[in-house]
Protein backbone atom coordinates (compact mmCIF):
# COMPACT_ATOMS: atom_id res chain seq x y z
CA UNK A 1 0.00 0.00 0.00
CA UNK A 2 2.47 2.20 1.04
CA UNK A 3 5.67 1.02 -1.43
CA UNK A 4 5.20 3.64 -3.70
CA UNK A 5 8.19 6.66 -3.83
CA UNK A 6 6.41 10.24 -2.20
CA UNK A 7 8.26 12.90 -1.90
CA UNK A 8 6.84 16.43 -0.07
CA UNK A 9 8.52 19.71 0.30
CA UNK A 10 6.49 21.68 3.62
CA UNK A 11 8.42 25.41 4.72
CA UNK A 12 7.24 25.46 8.75
CA UNK A 13 6.26 29.35 9.21
CA UNK A 14 7.83 30.82 12.00
CA UNK A 15 5.51 31.89 14.90
CA UNK A 16 8.35 34.04 16.16
CA UNK A 17 11.99 34.04 14.55
CA UNK A 18 15.78 33.71 16.46
CA UNK A 19 17.03 32.58 13.02
CA UNK A 20 16.84 34.35 9.24
CA UNK A 21 16.62 31.05 8.12
CA UNK A 22 13.34 28.86 8.22
CA UNK A 23 12.73 25.10 9.59
CA UNK A 24 12.07 23.10 6.33
CA UNK A 25 10.69 19.51 6.09
CA UNK A 26 10.94 17.43 3.26
CA UNK A 27 9.27 14.09 3.28
CA UNK A 28 9.27 10.50 0.99
CA UNK A 29 7.95 6.67 1.99
CA UNK A 30 10.11 4.12 1.24
CA UNK A 31 9.43 0.56 2.36
CA UNK A 32 6.40 1.26 4.73
CA UNK A 33 8.80 4.17 6.39
CA UNK A 34 8.23 7.73 6.42
CA UNK A 35 11.43 9.35 6.08
CA UNK A 36 11.34 13.38 6.89
CA UNK A 37 14.49 15.52 6.36
CA UNK A 38 14.66 18.50 8.44
CA UNK A 39 16.82 21.50 7.80
CA UNK A 40 17.65 24.53 9.63
CA UNK A 41 17.13 25.17 13.54
CA UNK A 42 14.60 23.15 16.29
CA UNK A 43 14.11 26.39 18.34
CA UNK A 44 11.11 28.39 19.78
CA UNK A 45 10.12 29.66 16.28
CA UNK A 46 9.13 26.28 15.19
CA UNK A 47 7.02 25.52 18.21
CA UNK A 48 3.64 23.20 17.44
CA UNK A 49 4.29 24.01 13.25
CA UNK A 50 6.43 20.55 12.95
CA UNK A 51 4.22 18.56 15.30
CA UNK A 52 1.07 19.98 13.31
CA UNK A 53 2.98 19.17 10.15
CA UNK A 54 3.85 15.70 11.33
CA UNK A 55 0.33 14.94 12.17
CA UNK A 56 -1.07 15.96 8.46
CA UNK A 57 2.17 13.69 7.06
CA UNK A 58 0.50 10.62 9.24
CA UNK A 59 -3.09 10.84 7.84
CA UNK A 60 -1.56 9.44 4.37
CA UNK A 61 2.05 7.81 5.41
CA UNK A 62 3.31 5.09 7.64
CA UNK A 63 3.31 6.02 11.11
CA UNK A 64 6.75 4.79 11.32
CA UNK A 65 8.62 8.10 11.40
CA UNK A 66 12.54 8.28 10.78
CA UNK A 67 13.15 12.04 11.04
CA UNK A 68 16.47 12.75 9.69
CA UNK A 69 18.25 15.89 11.49
CA UNK A 70 21.20 15.61 9.69
CA UNK A 71 20.49 18.97 8.50
CA UNK A 72 19.46 20.70 11.81
CA UNK A 73 22.86 22.33 13.37
CA UNK A 74 21.10 23.52 16.49
CA UNK A 75 18.27 22.40 19.18
CA UNK A 76 17.00 24.04 21.93
CA UNK A 77 14.30 23.49 24.58
CA UNK A 78 11.36 23.97 23.06
CA UNK A 79 12.83 21.79 20.12
CA UNK A 80 13.20 18.94 22.31
CA UNK A 81 9.67 19.34 23.98
CA UNK A 82 8.14 19.37 19.93
CA UNK A 83 10.22 15.91 19.52
CA UNK A 84 8.64 14.87 22.55
CA UNK A 85 5.17 15.93 21.55
CA UNK A 86 5.63 13.88 18.09
CA UNK A 87 6.89 10.75 20.00
CA UNK A 88 4.13 11.10 22.20
CA UNK A 89 1.32 11.59 19.18
CA UNK A 90 3.19 8.50 17.32
CA UNK A 91 2.86 6.31 20.20
CA UNK A 92 -1.04 7.00 20.75
CA UNK A 93 -1.26 5.74 17.25
CA UNK A 94 0.72 2.91 17.26
CA UNK A 95 3.57 4.36 15.39
CA UNK A 96 6.92 5.51 16.34
CA UNK A 97 9.96 8.02 15.85
CA UNK A 98 13.19 7.18 15.46
CA UNK A 99 15.91 10.35 15.46
CA UNK A 100 18.45 9.80 12.36
CA UNK A 101 21.91 11.37 11.73
CA UNK A 102 22.15 14.06 14.38
CA UNK A 103 24.80 16.29 13.99
CA UNK A 104 27.80 16.32 16.33
CA UNK A 105 26.48 19.30 17.89
CA UNK A 106 22.86 18.22 18.40
CA UNK A 107 23.67 14.58 19.07
CA UNK A 108 25.52 15.13 22.36
CA UNK A 109 22.20 16.81 23.95
CA UNK A 110 19.69 13.96 22.72
CA UNK A 111 21.57 11.18 24.01
CA UNK A 112 21.50 12.73 27.32
CA UNK A 113 17.53 13.51 27.52
CA UNK A 114 15.99 11.18 25.04
CA UNK A 115 18.02 8.32 24.53
CA UNK A 116 15.76 5.99 26.54
CA UNK A 117 12.51 7.64 25.43
CA UNK A 118 13.47 7.87 21.69
CA UNK A 119 15.40 5.34 19.85
CA UNK A 120 18.15 7.89 17.89
CA UNK A 121 20.67 6.14 15.22
CA UNK A 122 23.10 7.47 13.24
CA UNK A 123 23.96 6.60 9.67
CA UNK A 124 26.26 4.07 10.14
CA UNK A 125 23.08 2.53 12.23
CA UNK A 126 20.16 3.19 10.03
CA UNK A 127 18.61 0.06 8.54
Amino acid sequence: MFGCFILHLVEIPYLWSYSDMPCKLRYKVINEITHVFLTGELTQSIKSNLSNSIEKIITHCPKIIHLDITGIKYIDSAGIGELLVIHSMLYKRDGRLVIVNPSPECKEILNTILRNIIEIKTSESVT
